[in-house]
């Protein structure tokens, strides 16, 4: 059968690193079906401040059970009362995250857990995590955007 957007899901991200926020900021996307996944052209969005809207460059795909991690060399999230939103490219969401804040300027960042749980509820978040950090994501593809315009294209 046909693998439904909804088998995509924002898994883990962080809104304050330690150190500086620009390139050091990161959304994970889950695959949680059996089945390669084109994103080509999808977007993340950031709903808090200044709103931003990245687009996933085409040609993306995601293994099954697989991890795509983004990264900007500018600062992109806020770090209180963000929320993110993943949409297709047809411009239908997909999931989004919980409004999420991070005040501490450490590792920690937001999970699903179990990895790839959605059910619309915030209790599918947890803060706190330490085990990942920009380079070590998972062992999906890592997309690092360097600079580019404003908003994110």
């Amino acid at each position: 059968g046909a693998v439904l957007a909804g088998n995509i899901v924002i898994n883990e991200f962080d809104l304050n690193p330690a150190g500086k926020d620009a390139g050091n900021e990161w959304v994970v996307l889950y695959n949680s079906s059996e089945v390669e996944v084109d994103i080509s052209r999808w977007t993340l969005e950031t709903t808090h401040g200044k709103t931003v809207t990245v687009k996933i460059p085409r040609g993306t795909i995601m293994p099954p059970k697989g991890y795509w991690t983004y990264i900007h060399s500018r600062q992109w999230l806020d770090n209180e009362d963000e929320l993110i939103i993943l949409k297709d490219a047809e411009g239908i969401e997909v999931d989004r995250t919980l409004m999420a804040s991070d005040t501490d300027d450490d590792n920690r960042y937001w999970t699903r857990y179990p990895d790839g749980l959605d059910t619309n509820s915030d209790s599918d978040w947890r803060f706190g995590e330490r085990v990942l950090s920009k380079g070590v994501i998972r062992s999906g593809t890592v997309f690092f955007k360097d600079k580019g315009p404003w908003p994110f294209e």
